[in-house]
C-alpha cells in the first residue's frame, strides 16, 4: 500500500507548487527529504505539474513546515 493511501482525511493534505522539480529523480529527492520532517505524515509528488502534496496533522501549517526543507534542496516553494 502506498504511503499516502494510509492518510484518509483529505483535509490533512496541502498542495504546493514547486519550481525546479523537473524529473522523477527530483521528485524522489523531495519525497525522501520530506519523509524525515517531523510532522509530515505522507508526501505525493508530481514533477510534470511541479506539484507536491503533503499530509500533516490538522492545524499544522504544511507550507511553513516543509518550505525550508524543499528550498534547502535547491527547489522553491511558490
Amino acid at each position: 500500500m502506498p504511503q499516502w493511501a494510509a492518510v484518509a482525511d483529505k483535509n490533512s493534505w496541502t498542495a504546493l507548487s514547486v519550481t525546479g522539480m523537473r524529473c522523477g529523480g527530483c521528485a524522489k529527492r523531495i519525497e525522501r527529504a520530506l519523509a524525515d520532517v517531523d510532522g509530515v505524515l505522507a508526501v505525493k509528488t508530481d514533477f510534470r505539474n511541479a506539484r507536491v502534496e503533503v499530509a500533516t496533522k490538522p492545524g499544522v501549517d504544511a507550507r511553513a513546515l516543509v518550505k525550508p526543507t524543499i528550498d534547502g534542496l535547491g527547489y522553491h516553494v511558490q
